[in-house]
């Protein structure tokens, strides 16, 4: 099962209902140019472990910039 792209919420719901050990890892952006929606975390990277747990990588949602 691939996760990138998939909202947090959905993504560890299907990890937990086929019994797959998963971590997640919130990422940030350096510069705080765009509002982030911090409760709409989406799958950004998926690593693979040997056995067969997944670690993903989780973003913000990010709106427009400021005018």
């Amino acid at each position: 099962m691939e996760t990138v792209g998939m909202p947090l919420k959905d993504a560890a719901e299907a990890l937990t209902a086929g019994n797959i050990a998963f971590s997640v890892t919130v990422t940030r952006p350096t510069r705080h140019s765009f509002p982030l929606a911090e409760d709409m975390l989406y799958v950004v990277r998926e690593l693979r472990d040997e056995d067969g747990g997944r670690r993903l990588l989780v973003a913000a949602k990010m709106g427009k910039a400021p005018s």
